[in-house]
């Protein structure tokens, strides 16, 4: 995962953020920082390919997404939007008020695409000591209800239009 987060990270454009922050964003990144991580409570998804290699991962703790990185030569194809929304189900069971998480400049309109809105900005100083430009981000309030399915008039609706459908088949 350390690798395809740094070729992540790398593959940033300088209209982002410059050498110099994105080397400093990428130092430290080692099999052991996931570990800790995952020892603090971040719950790690990850999409691989045929040969079990990461194409992709999401980190989450609790209502917050830590971390969604998709390896630059599989950008695009849905498999950051799969995972964030596989996360989403996973931290629902826990029923947060909203989901929050800090994006980088490059991910901001991904997470805008998907209901996200920035709360701040700010600088936010990596873990080599640079400074760079993120987003805190949250989700629409959620809400949540003890009724299951749709409700009744609803369903009844449905219904009644299969119902007509078959007979303009038959």
């Amino acid at each position: 995962m350390a690798s395809l987060h740094r070729r992540t990270i790398f593959a940033t454009s300088n209209e982002h953020y410059t050498e110099e922050q994105r080397k400093s964003w990428a130092i430290g990144l080692s099999a052991e920082t996931y570990k800790k991580s995952a020892a603090n409570g971040e719950i790690y998804l990850v999409a691989v390919n045929e040969d079990d290699q990461p194409l992709a991962f999401c980190g989450y703790k609790g209502n917050e997404i830590c971390g969604l990185y998709v390896d630059p030569s599989h950008q695009n194809r849905g498999i950051g939007q799969r995972l964030l929304f596989r996360a989403f189900v996973n931290m629902h069971q826990s029923q947060p008020e909203k989901i929050i998480l800090s994006a980088s400049s490059p991910a901001k309109a991904f997470y805008e695409k998907h209901g996200y809105k920035t709360v701040t900005k700010r600088n936010l100083k990596t873990r080599g000591g640079a400074q760079m430009q993120v987003y805190d981000m949250e989700s629409a309030p959620i809400t949540y209800s003890d009724q299951i399915g749709a409700p009744r008039r609803a369903r009844t609706d449905a219904y009644a239009g299969r119902q007509e459908a078959a007979r303009m088949v038959q």
